[in-house]
């Protein structure tokens, strides 16, 4: 997937609350793959790949290394 298209589909789940804007009051793993979807761009990870685990408001988003750095790199507020 492109970067253009994952930062759109990161602006899009910020802007309609699935994705949190900053990291204050999210707790955060990484790991090996959990062969669950990414929330963004909805592949599988595999075990051979590394998961970001984020838990915000009672509930876990899991992203691929990927969609997680172009989410952190995202602009607070954009």
């Amino acid at each position: 997937m492109h970067t253009n298209k994952r930062q759109a589909l990161i602006h899009r789940l910020i802007e309609v609350g699935q994705l949190p804007e900053r990291l204050e009051g999210v707790r955060m793993w990484g790991g090996p793959g959990s062969e669950r979807p990414c929330a963004t761009c909805g592949e599988p990870i595999v075990v051979s790949a590394v998961e970001y685990e984020l838990e915000v408001d009672g509930r876990t988003i899991v992203l691929c290394v990927p969609c997680y750095l172009v989410w952190r790199a995202e602009p607070a507020g954009a």
